[in-house]
């Protein structure tokens, strides 16, 4: 590879690894604020956890999701599926 090319190569580098830093600063925040516009009557998961309790310990919840996502251990649980009956089809289960 060239000179002028890798150089190319670590400026790119250079500049994801600014991002990576500037949104690990500013992320936690945004993941905060976008927890509290999340609409809280929706029904709980799989994991019957509902969004104020998840609330109860946020900041640990967040670094320990972005913590297993950085490691890439984060494992999302499986989607709970419900049939809802409708006149006139058949439900295949």
């Amino acid at each position: 590879m060239p000179v002028e090319e890798r150089l190319q190569h670590i400026n790119v580098l250079k500049r994801k690894h600014y991002l990576h830093k500037e949104v690990d600063k500013n992320g936690n925040e945004i993941r905060k604020e976008s927890h509290r516009k999340m609409c809280g009557k929706k029904a709980v998961g799989v994991d019957q956890m509902t969004k104020e309790d998840y609330e109860e310990n946020l900041d640990g919840n967040i670094e320990s999701l972005v913590s297993r996502m950085k490691r890439q251990a984060y494992k999302p649980q499986p989607v709970r599926k419900v049939y809802i009956p409708k006149a006139g089809s058949r439900c295949f289960m």
